[in-house]
């Protein structure tokens, strides 16, 4: 467990080390991020229920793929069109999952949420290494 005098300077360190990042590193780490707190969720979850480290999660999962989709659908976006449009069926494919992890809640449904995301920071990471 962090102490109160580390916090500080472990936020200060994470919020340099976001600035120094490219924007596909940034991306990867925000999706892993998300896959942490998920997995966390999943770890604490029992069926049925929707507690409020889950409620977080996927709240917080919500936020960066609607902020991912509004990039992806702006025509102005540097990805070629046929990747977006792929890019933008796995966002409805998120939404839908996440209103059916809340209707019927299960630690297990929540493996797509996770795979997704850890996946496609995999890809953004890779990119972002390779120089396109």
């Amino acid at each position: 467990m962090m102490t109160m005098a580390r916090k500080p300077a472990a936020s200060s360190y994470e919020k340099i080390r976001m600035q120094t990042l490219s924007g596909r590193d940034i991306e990867a780490a925000v999706l892993e991020k998300a896959a942490f707190k998920l997995r966390r969720a999943q770890n604490q979850m029992t069926s049925g229920k929707m507690d409020d480290v889950t409620e977080e999660a996927m709240d917080f999962n919500k936020r960066i793929w609607d902020v991912l989709r509004a990039d992806w659908q702006n025509p102005d976006s540097h990805l070629p069109k046929e990747i977006r449009q792929n890019l933008l069926s796995l966002a409805v494919f998120v939404v839908k999952q996440g209103l059916e992890l809340r209707a019927d809640p299960r630690p297990e449904r929540l493996n797509s949420f996770i795979s997704i995301n850890e996946s496609l920071a995999q890809g953004l990471r890779a990119r972002a290494s390779s120089g396109q």
